[in-house]
């Protein structure tokens, strides 16, 4: 691909440029990638006569939504599309064609997967590089090069669609969840893959409490972890005690991404399968135990995340195996998995490119001289100021956050406070908060705040997206806001404050987050807006360990934190229901909730509706019944205003390398919900001629 050149002029305006995962992408060495095998003359590829059968493969499409009497119906399989003969890269070729490998055929499975994305049919060869935050940044890596969950969204996170499950189904309600995995899909060293990969996670290092002390949130329903039982080596099926409507949602997240590792591998480093030699390597290791020897080689560890990135040649079902690690040095390179189980539209087996690398960047300063020198050819901006770039080398692409809002302002409905409490009960008094904000001064003056004035809402390129909602009273009108707090029966004393209906005065802190100088910055300008109307408002920086104390036990005033579940809120609802007690605006409703009325307050009607309708949607896996109550949710938040927002956070620009091919032209940036670009298949990206 083509290199940035020393003319070209690099801007980095924004402090906190590469806070979220970045992307790049180049092709290594200067030449020109081989051209792909379909591409030739069919004489030139000489397949064998195992090659000659191409296995049919399956283009991966949403499931149904529509449900049988007993369970939610497995995904459908379309029609095939591969070619009488599958085409593999030149490399691959030599090697088939030298006994090194089995034949392309054998190496596939039966039904190769066809990814769920539009792309064009690539070129094998070439390679990719992206940049890391740091030496420990392996979600990156996993949403770059080994997002390979059972199920995975489509890129506009509308449906789930088949990936390593051919097909799945869930009972009526959807506690049990059954998965039937594709024939003869086989691991980077040529082992099958099989359900017993699944049930050694599951008995050996899920509930295994000295490798696992923690459990994954994932895997958990009404505080219980999920069972897992294997009917045969293709199906599993996880069962849990209560409703887990959201399970398969889950499964697609970060982090849910291919979580068992291979058990043949898996078994040489666990106590109960191999003891004398674990044993052995605790002591040479001087490890605390055999579990941290363990998890540092085969699972994972809080300082360093998953172990697969650190190890070269570890099995894998992802497109890249890795051939130099993280713990060599601050770059990790892969090349192409001769066992990877998708194809193309033409037959023709993926991954197109040939390597992938990630080398450690860290902060601005270092990312502009890796590009400058021409070492990246993809940055993903997600600031308020983008990087300017000169050059006809590059195209610009959308980078849309996913967050609904700059900011959230929390005021806590179960204030100690007698008289606060009421006033932020009342729907008048937060509607006179929102209207005294002068939002489109503070975007001018923080940085931070960029963005068209918005409610805690949806995102225009959510399915929830709502315009009412997310307009609804974000202008400056202060006489708006004064009428509203006369509503809420505030009155003005002599001095001009106002004062409750006891005549107290109305005095509340906000508290925005102390590491975030860009929201302690916004709440000055906040509380001098609420001031100027006669309020009393002082603005109190929290630090995580105090906000966390004060958010349990509902002694906050006006809470400040950065927005989320802007593109799927059923899967982060935290600011459009009272639903976790751990983050909330009421936490004790949340808890009221989480308690079954055991403990906590009981909410009024509106929020205890909102939490009947979270019930339902965890109460089934129909994604359509799902988001039609979260429909519901959302629209009584919007009556609500429970939360009021700043600003939109705008979409920021990327530049991307003209010879990236099938690379998308927009996209958000990623969290761990939505995996990006992992859903856009970098499986298919390519390098152009």
């Amino acid at each position: 691909m083509p290199r940035l050149t020393r003319r070209a002029a690099i801007a980095f305006s924004a402090p906190a440029l590469f806070s979220e995962s970045l992307l790049s992408a180049c092709v290594g060495a200067g030449g020109q990638p081989s051209p792909s095998p379909a591409a030739r003359d069919a004489s030139a590829i000489a397949p064998s006569a195992a090659e000659a059968q191409a296995p049919t493969a399956t283009r991966a499409t949403p499931s149904p939504t529509t449900a049988r009497p007993t369970e939610t119906p497995p995904a459908a399989r379309p029609s095939a599309t591969a070619t009488a003969v599958p085409a593999q890269a030149p490399a691959l070729q030599t090697a088939t064609a030298a006994g090194e490998l089995p034949p392309l055929r054998e190496r596939l499975p039966n039904t190769p997967l066809v990814p769920a994305v539009n792309f064009d049919p690539g070129r094998h060869g070439g390679s990719l590089v992206v940049p890391l935050r740091s030496a420990v940044d392996t979600t990156t890596l996993e949403s770059w090069f080994g997002h390979e969950p059972l199920l995975r969204w489509d890129p506009t996170w509308r449906e789930l669609v088949p990936n390593l499950a051919e097909s799945w189904a869930a009972s009526p309600d959807a506690r049990s969840f059954t998965f039937r995995f594709r024939v003869g899909v086989r691991w980077s060293d040529g082992k099958p893959f099989t359900s017993a990969d699944v049930r050694f996670w599951y008995d050996d290092i899920l509930a295994n409490d000295e490798v696992t002390p923690v459990k994954p949130d994932w895997m958990l329903a009404g505080g219980k972890l999920g069972r897992l039982d294997a009917p045969d080596d293709r199906t599993v099926r996880f069962t849990f005690d209560v409703s887990n409507g959201l399970f398969p949602r889950r499964l697609a997240a970060l982090g849910a991404s291919q979580f068992w590792p291979q058990a043949d591998f898996a078994r040489q480093y666990h106590i109960r399968h191999n003891r004398e030699q674990v044993e052995r390597l605790t002591r040479e290791q001087a490890q605390p135990s055999w579990a941290d020897v363990f998890n540092r080689v085969v699972n994972q560890t809080p300082e360093l995340g998953e172990a697969r990135w650190y190890r070269v040649g570890t099995p894998t079902l992802a497109p890249w195996i890795v051939t130099s690690s993280l713990s060599e040095g601050p770059r990790l390179s892969a090349r192409r998995n001769p066992y990877y189980w998708k194809v193309d539209r033409n037959g023709s087996q993926l991954p197109y490119l040939d390597e992938v690398s990630a080398v450690v960047a860290n902060g601005s300063s270092a990312l502009a001289s890796l590009l400058e020198r021409g070492h990246l050819d993809v940055v993903l901006d997600t600031a308020t100021e983008s990087i300017a770039i000169g050059g006809p080398a590059y195209q610009v692409v959308s980078v849309s956050p996913e967050s609904p809002n700059t900011c959230v302002l929390a005021p806590n409905l179960n204030a100690p406070d007698r008289d606060i409490r009421a006033l932020f009960q009342s729907l008048d008094f937060r509607i006179g908060l929102s209207l005294a904000l002068d939002r489109t001064e503070m975007a001018r003056r923080v940085p931070g705040l960029a963005g068209e004035p918005w409610q805690v809402a949806p995102r225009p390129d959510s399915p929830f997206f709502d315009r009412d909602f997310a307009t609804a009273y974000t202008e400056h009108d202060a006489a708006g806001a004064q009428a509203a707090f006369t509503r809420a029966g505030l009155r003005r004393a002599s001095d001009g404050r106002l004062i409750s209906q006891t005549g107290s005065p109305v005095a509340f802190t906000l508290e925005p987050p102390a590491q975030s100088s860009a929201l302690v910055e916004a709440a000055r300008l906040i509380a001098a807006n609420w001031n100027q109307l006669g309020l009393q408002v002082s603005v109190q920086p929290m630090d995580r360990a105090a906000r966390a104390s004060r958010f349990r036990d509902a002694q906050f005033g006006v809470a400040m934190s950065a927005g989320e579940g802007g593109i799927d809120p059923a899967l982060n609802p935290t600011w459009y229901l009272p639903h976790s007690s751990a983050m909330s605006f009421a936490p004790l409703w949340a808890l009221w909730a989480e308690t079954g009325g055991a403990r906590g307050l009981e909410p009024p009607p509106p929020a205890r509706e909102q939490q009947r309708l979270y019930r339902e949607i965890q109460a089934t896996a129909d994604l359509a019944t799902q988001r039609r109550h979260m429909a519901d949710i959302l629209s009584i938040a919007r009556q609500q205003l429970w939360v009021i927002g700043l600003t939109l956070p705008p979409a920021g620009r990327g530049l991307v390398s003209a010879a990236l091919g099938n690379f998308p032209k927009s996209l958000v940036v990623p969290t761990r919900e939505h995996v990006v670009p992992g859903s856009h298949a970098p499986e298919v990206f390519f390098a152009v001629r």
